[in-house]
């Protein structure tokens, strides 16, 4: 049997375990139900990514993310 090795990282402020190879788009899917809305900022250890490395940005062990709406003003 294989197993899947696990990522251990912080998701705004929680802990949480993610499969090894996980991106920051597989967790922004998982967070909101499997469609990643517009409107969504992302960082890790506090720098921020932008939207367009989501698919191709691996998540680390002992990372820490956050992933919030973003919100304009005008």
């Amino acid at each position: 049997m294989k197993r899947t090795r696990i990522v251990n990282c912080v998701v705004n402020g929680r802990a949480r375990d993610v499969p090894d190879g996980s991106t920051i788009d597989d967790l922004a899917r998982t967070l909101t139900g499997g469609v990643v809305p517009t409107g969504l900022a992302a960082s890790v250890d506090d720098v921020e990514i932008p939207r367009n490395e989501w698919t191709t940005t691996a998540l680390t062990d002992g990372a820490r993310l956050d992933v919030v709406p973003v919100v304009g003003c005008g």
